[in-house]
């Protein structure tokens, strides 16, 4: 795969492989797919059931723990770095999903994830004055990028919200943005999660731009404790996280 656009008589396909991919092969579809093997197998061969059985249990407990995640996710979230002292053509925002449960928004609003990189985008924007283009369409309607404007434009009525709502995901969005804005040719901020970001700036700079990262929605982790060996599903939501980051990462090409 390069860093072209995927087309539409393909991008089905790929949608349906990295959904399927995602819910039997990462957490927690992955231990769900073990202890089935393990019921299959428990007559014929009881010794690989138990130790199938044995390596789902304990990789679900380390995952759904504070400290075992820690790790795992603070590998793949990008560091925090002041923005280097230079001219930048825009801030790009890359949306985050929709919220389909929002009566308090109409309906639909933005997601949390959405409306915090969003947030951040438009402050830098403001802060340096440059156009705040939010980028993102996803897989279902409304487009991600509209409800953000919506949602950011009543916030700050007087701010110029520019959208790019074709991109179904972030291989699509470098294209999409060209496509729309061809003038976005100079160095850019690039607003989206701390553990995206390494795979959205790959997907950015094979696209030809020139990316300074601005990641926000570090995953937060208290100080160890007793707490920090106790599963919860917050915390198995964000090792997933983090492997399916680090599985999208390994289509780009090396040194990207």
């Amino acid at each position: 795969m390069n860093g072209a656009a995927l087309t539409v008589d393909h991008f089905g396909l790929y949608h349906l492989a990295s959904t399927l991919f995602s819910a039997w092969f990462l957490p927690p579809g992955l231990h769900i797919a073990l202890l089935l093997a393990c019921l299959a197998l428990w007559q014929r061969r009881p010794r690989l059931a138990r130790a199938l059985a044995s390596v789902a249990l304990l990789s679900l407990y380390a995952l759904a723990t504070p400290y075992f995640s820690r790790p795992l996710v603070q590998q793949v979230e990008t560091g925090f770095t002041p923005l280097p002292s230079q001219t930048y053509t825009a801030v790009v925002c890359l949306t985050g999903g929709n919220n389909y449960a929002a009566p308090e928004f109409g309906g639909i609003g933005a997601s949390g994830a959405s409306a915090l990189r969003c947030l951040y985008g438009l402050m830098l924007a403001q802060e340096r004055h440059l156009p705040l283009i939010i980028s993102g369409a996803g897989t279902l309607a409304p487009p991600e990028a509209l409800t953000v404007q919506s949602y950011l434009s009543r916030l700050h009525p007087f701010s110029e919200i520019l959208v790019e709502a074709e991109s179904r995901n972030t291989q699509e969005a470098p294209a999409a943005l060209l496509r729309r804005y061809p003038n976005l040719r100079g160095p850019i901020i690039l607003v989206t999660d701390a553990v995206h970001m390494r795979r959205a700036s790959g997907w950015f700079r094979l696209a030809g731009f020139l990316v300074a990262q601005a990641p926000t929605r570090y995953v937060s982790f208290e100080p160890t404790s007793l707490k920090s060996f106790l599963p919860n599903a917050l915390m198995l939501e964000q090792s997933q996280e983090a492997l399916r980051e680090w599985s999208g990462q390994a289509l780009l090409p090396r040194g990207f």
